[in-house]
This record gives structure tokens, sequence and C-alpha cells, in this order.
């Protein structure tokens, strides 16, 4: 065989087999990862300034830098894969970590006014109405899907045979939020979609399975067992999250498209905190494995 042959098949290997790690990008996640970027070098540059004007020592610029510039380079990373490839590691937790760490670094810097929840807009990446969580939430009823998604231990994704169960659970809400939107054409509708994932205190043993691919997904070896678990609700969320962006997609081909109508679905995974803090919970237990979803809707 031709040795250029080889390499070729070999290179081709190797991508195929990481593309499984991969996502294709959605139009939000592309605009969170140049947010950051840009907040990173804002937030450099105003250090420096801070530091010229004798408002911070060298110490505290050195540390400042050293964090951001920690944010920055796998941002940066982020946005040439986005650009090359159209692809995004899909680590959420890390998105979610990186988040919090720059917003924390906000508020110890002096004279830093810029509003640091103006991002957190419930639809800030869809345009059109832009309305803050807590606005959202003091104006919209809170509908509960009553089913919940169960899993097995150390698993997070809904067996492909049992799908279009799932499907059925999350159909009628995706319906409801459509048919009011339908029923109100001549204004604005936005919905919000809350999916809160969970996860128990089963063990996760070193060397395992489990343990192997969290730590290979989360391309890191200082992992502790509470990250694992919080990363576990993350994917858990992210999987009934397809499940109902894929329902969204089929009713939008059915009603036309629906311009109408924004949808907003925010995962957050919570880790081994109790889906109900007035229910008694087995450390090992299966209703503390599962998601939770939520939905609000609301017209102007």
């Amino acid at each position: 065989m031709n040795f250029k042959l080889i390499i070729f098949c070999v290179l081709l290997g190797l991508v195929s087999s990481c593309k499984v790690q991969n996502v294709m990008v959605a139009k939000k996640a592309v605009l969170q990862n140049d947010s950051l970027i840009s907040e990173s070098q804002e937030l450099l540059a105003h250090v420096q300034q801070l530091y010229i004007n004798g408002q911070i020592d060298s110490v505290s610029l050195v540390g400042y830098k050293q964090e951001l510039n920690n944010l920055l380079e796998p941002a940066v990373i982020r946005q040439r894969n986005i650009k090359k490839f159209n692809v995004l590691t899909a680590d959420p937790l890390s998105r979610i970590e990186e988040r919090r760490t720059i917003d924390a670094l906000k508020k110890t810097m002096p004279n830093y006014s810029k509003d640091i929840e103006k991002d957190a807009s419930v639809l800030s990446s869809l345009g059109g109405l832009l309305l803050s969580k807590e606005t959202f939430f003091n104006n919209a009823k809170a509908h509960t899907v009553e089913k919940k998604a169960y899993y097995d231990v150390g698993k997070y994704v809904i067996p492909y045979k049992i799908k279009p169960q799932a499907m059925e659970v999350y159909a009628p809400m995706v319906d409801s939020i459509f048919m009011i939107a339908q029923s109100k054409l001549d204004q604005n509708t936005q919905a919000y979609i809350l999916i809160s994932g969970y996860a128990d205190a089963s063990p996760i043993i070193d060397s395992s399975e489990l343990y192997n691919d969290l730590h290979f997904r989360m391309g890191r070896k200082d992992i502790t067992y509470d990250e694992m678990k919080m990363y576990i609700s993350h994917l858990r969320c992210y999987d009934i999250a397809s499940i109902i962006e894929t329902l969204i997609s089929q009713k939008r081909k059915v009603f036309g498209g629906m311009k109408n109508l924004k949808i907003d679905i925010d995962r957050e995974g919570f880790g081994i905190s109790k889906p109900h803090s007035a229910i008694e919970y087995q450390a090992i237990d299966e209703r503390r494995r599962t998601v939770h979803v939520q939905w609000y809707i609301l017209s102007q």
C-alpha cells in the first residue's frame, strides 16, 4: 500500500474517533463563546488600566491576568475549531464554570460598573423580546411536566429503543406552547423551558468505564467526585434537551415556522443535590437520577 495512503487512513481513523466527543455548533453556543472571548479581552485591558491608575498592585495584576488568560486560551481554541470544523467540544460543565469565574472576577474589580447580569437575559441569543429571567418569571405562569425521566446508575443517555416513549412524555408540552402561540398570532410569544438534572450518590469506581469516559470528556485528570456527578447531571439535561429540540423543530415545520414564537431552553445540572428537599431519599436512589422539566410562557 502506498505510504501516503497509509498516513491518510490513519489520520481519517483519528478524526473519526474524535467525532463522538463533538457536537454540531448551535448559534447560541457560538455567541456565548464569542462573548466570553470579548469579555476576557475587555477585562484584561481593564485590569491593566487599574494597575496604571494605582488601584491594584502588581501581585493583583498578575493574578487577574493569569485567571483571565486561563479563560481566554480555551475559548480561542474553541473559536478556531468552530470556524475550521464547525464543531464544539461537548463540555457544558466547563463552559458554565467559565461563565461563573468571569462573573466572580468582575465583582472583585474596583470601579467595574458593567452590569454582570446583562448576559443572563433569557432570550439574549435569540433577539426580539429581551426579558431578564426575574422579569420573565414574575410575569409567566410555571407549568411542570409531571412525568420524569429516570436513568440507570452511571447513565446519562436514554436508550435509543425507548426514545419514542420519551418523546411522548414531552410532546404535550411542546404542543401546548405552539397552540398558545397560534392563538395569539398578533402578539409575540416567548417560552422558556427549564431542564434540571440530578444524580444520586452511587459510587464511581476508579478506572471504571464511566470514570474513564468522564475524564476523557472533561479533558482533566484532577476531577473530584462531586464534579463528576455534576457533569453527569448536566449531560442528562442535554439528553432531554435534544429530545425537546427535536420536537420543537418538527412542530415548527407543521406550523410553518411560527415566527412570533421564541423558545429558549435552559439546562442546569445540580449534581447530587436532592430534587425535592422535603422528600427523604436513599444515597443510591432512582428518584435522584432524574431530570425535571418546567416551562413558562408569556405573550406580549
